[in-house]
């Protein structure tokens, strides 16, 4: 199943990109990631089911916050 998420905030010019990348890979998640002209970022991921999905989001936020 594909999911989209909307991830906003200071999300732009801060290595935000990079960073979803970084967790789907170490999920072994495919998808995409690219920057909205409204600031936002929106990411596109395929998992297999709505668990893998939340953790996706969980360990983006995780992994943000380590950066802050």
């Amino acid at each position: 199943m594909i999911y989209r998420v909307v991830l906003n905030g200071v999300v732009q010019g801060v290595g935000c990109r990079s960073l979803v990348r970084s967790v789907a890979k170490r999920m072994n998640l495919g998808g995409c990631v690219r920057n909205l002209d409204n600031g936002n970022v929106e990411v596109y991921i395929e998992a297999f089911g709505d668990k893998i999905a939340e953790k996706f989001v969980d360990e983006v936020r995780r992994a943000a916050q380590n950066t802050t």
